[in-house]
């Protein structure tokens, strides 16, 4: 895991080559067609903590943010790239999400949202410890969605 940079920016990009791919990934809010500038301010950038998994070739294969939201450590936008995807990447993404933000903010629970019929992304969160639990109430928009927790460590 690193920091993510600016340079990083156009590989993510052109993961997401539908707007249907970027909503799933990014939520509703979410400009497409986008821009590299508007691309830059839907992310938040650089407001949001965002990283990468690497490669040993220091390769982009995961992308995800943090930042705080409900008293926990909250995960977004995450996404591996779709070549090399169902080798593990996601769980490795998501767990090293996870530590780098109980680094920066130790002590929180850390929490998700994931469309309930991504079945996929639901099963990754799950071998990485996170667990259902009841969400917040924030309106129509997270209704498809399901809430999920990963209990800070000695909780």
């Amino acid at each position: 895991m690193r920091e993510a940079t600016r340079s990083d920016i156009g590989q993510l990009m052109g993961w997401f080559e539908t707007a249907d791919a970027t909503t799933r990934w990014a939520g509703p809010n979410f400009a497409f067609p986008f821009t590299r500038e508007s691309f830059l301010r839907d992310l938040k950038w650089p407001a949001v903590h965002s990283y990468c998994l690497v490669n040993d070739e220091d390769t982009m294969v995961g992308f995800g943010q943090f930042y705080e939201k409900f008293g926990r450590n909250h995960l977004a936008r995450i996404a591996v790239d779709p070549q090399a995807r169902g080798h593990g990447h996601g769980v490795a993404l998501v767990r090293g999400l996870a530590a780098s933000a109980g680094e920066l903010f130790p002590g929180r629970d850390t929490s998700l949202y994931v469309y309930l019929d991504n079945a996929a992304a639901i099963r990754c969160y799950r071998r990485a410890g996170f667990e259902d639990a009841a969400a917040p109430d924030e309106g129509e928009s997270y209704k498809s969605c399901l809430f999920m927790i990963l209990p800070a460590a000695g909780h």
